[in-house]
C-alpha cells in the first residue's frame, strides 16, 4: 500500500486508541483529546479535530490535566485549525492565539498564525506588529519575512 494511505490508516488507529484512553480515564483525558485531534487533522477531519481540542480545553475536569505549555500548544493548534476553517470571522482564532501567547509569549509560529488572522480581518497594523515580533524572535522565519513583505510592498 502507499505511504499516504498507510499514514491515514495509522492516524485512524491513533484516534481509536485515544478514544479508548479517554473512556478509561475521562478526568485526565485532555492529552488524549489532543492526540485524537492531531490524528483527526492528519485524516483531514478539521471540524472533528476542533471538537477534540474543545473537549481538552473547555472542560474544567479535563483541562486541569494539562500543563501550562500543553494548554498553550492546544490553544495554538485550535487557533490554527479555526483559521483554516473560518470563512470571515477571525474572533475565535485570534482569541485562542492571544491566550496561547499569554501563556508562552515568545512563540514565533503562533505570532505568525495570529498575524495571518489579523491580515484576514484586514487589521494590517496588528498583523505587521505580530510579524515583526515573530521576526525579532526568529530572524530566519520565512513566514514572518513573507508576511512583512506582503504588508510592506
Amino acid at each position: 500500500s502507499s505511504a499516504p494511505a498507510e499514514a491515514r490508516s495509522l492516524a485512524k488507529d491513533a484516534a481509536a486508541e485515544a478514544d479508548a484512553a479517554i473512556a478509561l480515564d475521562p478526568c485526565n483525558a485532555a492529552p488524549f483529546h489532543i492526540l485524537k485531534a492531531l490524528a483527526l487533522e492528519q485524516q483531514g477531519l478539521v471540524q472533528g479535530a476542533i471538537r477534540s481540542l474543545d473537549a481538552a480545553i473547555n472542560s474544567p475536569e479535563t483541562s486541569k490535566s494539562l500543563s501550562a505549555p500543553e494548554m498553550a500548544d492546544a490553544l495554538a493548534k485550535r487557533g490554527s485549525l479555526l483559521l483554516l476553517s473560518a470563512r470571515k470571522n477571525m474572533d475565535a482564532p485570534i482569541s485562542d492565539l492571544c491566550k496561547s501567547l499569554e501563556i508562552v509569549p515568545d512563540n514565533p509560529e503562533v505570532l505568525c498564525t495570529l498575524a495571518r488572522c489579523y491580515e484576514k480581518n484586514k487589521r494590517f497594523v496588528d498583523a505587521e506588529k505580530a510579524y515583526q515580533s515573530a521576526f525579532a524572535l526568529d530572524p530566519k522565519s520565512e513566514d514572518a519575512w513573507a508576511g512583512l513583505k506582503r504588508l510592506r510592498p
